[in-house]
């Protein structure tokens, strides 16, 4: 396989590459398999056999022709196919190495809505199983009052019923999502900078390996020896042994296209920056429209809290009722809260980070 040939099998693959951990072995191990059975013949000496006629310097006079058979039996080893085995084979580590770079930044940049989110539902359930035992004991109470002493009114313990069945809905909720987030694949902490620039150094080096793989091209120097008989003739010792050294001087055109070549790669890995630039533009949206809840959240928080200080003093039916729904509901806003501020601190690391990769 020639050395534009392998190229267009590793971008092909590149643009079909597999999602999972499972999958990016098997790519690597096919890649580095095609290097290792390609490089095999390039490494490995080569026997050859050459039968033919000669016409002989010492040929009987007799003879018109003077010719003879010749046999020629051998070994031959080409350095420029070593080197170029050797180097296809860091090549294809190289590609290994910058594929799985590749895949773990796409897991980690396209699983954005994963950031933070085990924190977030922490933060959300501590606050729920913090409240809801005093909210059950609150409706409890409700009812008893309501069948005994009649004190409670039925509107006022159905819309109690309903704020804390609600509570109960989330914090169930908080549960199944913290089960799924158990039960997936967890994914692997890593930061964007050293896989930024892992992809980019095995990119880099897959390429100037390319490079040299095609300029190296243009060389040939290989050994010979074995065999040479011409019979029909006395030989002393019919051996040889030979040196081939040779030069394509279109190799002098190599380097100028070798850098346009480096400089039409390094264009393209911009693209593959600006897409994950793209899905940062996405997650910053998220952040700044959680923000914004975030501080709405706040100052709901800041007026319930304040309401609720206002009726501490006031010890009417009416007033412990009314008290009682408002810290139902900053049970509720609490939790929403909590949740963003966790979200949204997670984000904001994240985009940091990222930041500074980039």
């Amino acid at each position: 396989m020639s050395a534009a040939a392998w190229l267009l099998v590793s971008v092909l693959a590149l643009g079909a590459a597999p999602a999972s951990e499972e999958a990016a072995d098997g790519y690597c191990r096919w890649l580095e398999g095609v290097a290792d059975a390609e490089s095999s013949l390039m490494m490995a000496p080569s026997l050859f056999a050459t039968g033919g006629l000669v016409n002989s310097p010492l040929g009987d006079p007799s003879d018109a022709l003077g010719v003879k058979p010749r046999l020629m039996l051998g070994l031959q080893y080409d350095f420029v196919r070593l080197y170029q085995g050797m180097t296809l084979r860091r090549r294809a580590a190289a590609e290994c190495r910058g594929f799985r770079a590749s895949q773990r930044l796409e897991a980690l940049v396209g699983g954005q809505e994963q950031i933070g989110l085990a924190e977030a539902l922490a933060a959300r359930a501590e606050v729920l199983a913090e409240a809801l035992p005093k909210a059950e004991a609150m409706l409890s109470r409700l009812r008893v009052e309501l069948t005994e002493a009649r004190s409670a009114t039925l509107d006022e313990l159905n819309a109690t019923e309903l704020r804390v069945d609600g509570l109960r809905a989330l914090f169930a909720q908080t549960a199944r999502e913290q089960a799924a987030l158990a039960a997936a694949e967890p994914a692997e902490a890593a930061d964007l900078t050293p896989l930024l620039e892992a992809r980019r150094g095995a990119d880099l080096e897959s390429q100037r390996l390319a490079a040299n793989l095609r300029e190296s091209s243009a060389w040939g120097f290989h050994v010979r020896a074995g065999y040479d008989r011409v019979f029909g003739l006395e030989s002393g010792a019919p051996f040889f042994a030979t040196l081939n050294l040779s030069y394509n001087l279109g190799g002098l055109l190599q380097p100028e296209a070798n850098a346009r070549a480096e400089q039409g790669r390094r264009l393209w890995a911009r693209g593959e920056d600006a897409d994950v630039e793209t899905r940062l533009a996405e997650l910053r949206a998220v952040h700044a429209a959680e923000r914004a809840r975030l501080g709405q959240t706040r100052m709901l928080l800041a007026d319930l809290e304040a309401r609720l200080r206002e009726l501490d003093g006031l010890s009417s039916e009416k007033a412990r009722a009314f008290r009682e729904f408002l810290w139902l509901e900053l049970v509720k806003v609490k939790a929403e809260h909590v949740w963003l501020e966790a979200h949204t601190a997670a984000i904001a690391r994240f985009l940091g980070e990222a930041k500074e990769a980039l």
